[in-house]
């Protein structure tokens, strides 16, 4: 059987670290450029990221918080200056990581969607 590797260099998306929560039904720090980083052509293109709330399953052990912007798609930059945390909301016995849905969507000067 041949296999081949075929390794995608991530695009907008540059870094994309784990949140870390210390105790039971804890709070992260601030989701910023530490955490997660977008890269693109700040001149001739425009990031907008939203985390989807509702009508999904994820995160499935805690929420994310934020004062005012949740569900709402926001500018990348914009984005991780906000104050947006993950909660850790589930009192049982839980596993150690939990998945945050993302979605980020790349436009050009017009709107058009280049990269979803």
């Amino acid at each position: 059987m041949e296999v081949e590797v075929i390794f995608t260099q991530l695009e907008v998306v540059t870094k994309n670290m784990p949140v870390t929560v210390d105790n039971l039904l804890g709070m992260s720090n601030p989701i910023d450029r530490g955490i997660l980083e977008f890269t693109f052509d700040r001149n001739t293109q425009q990031c907008k990221v939203v985390s989807p709330s509702s009508g999904s399953m994820l995160p499935r052990y805690g929420k994310l918080v934020d004062e005012d912007s949740l569900g709402t798609m926001l500018d990348c930059d914009e984005f991780i200056k906000t104050n947006t945390r993950y909660q850790h909301t589930s009192a049982l016995k839980s596993p150690n990581r939990d998945y945050i849905p993302m979605l980020v969507e790349l436009h050009d000067r017009e709107g058009n969607v280049l990269k979803q």
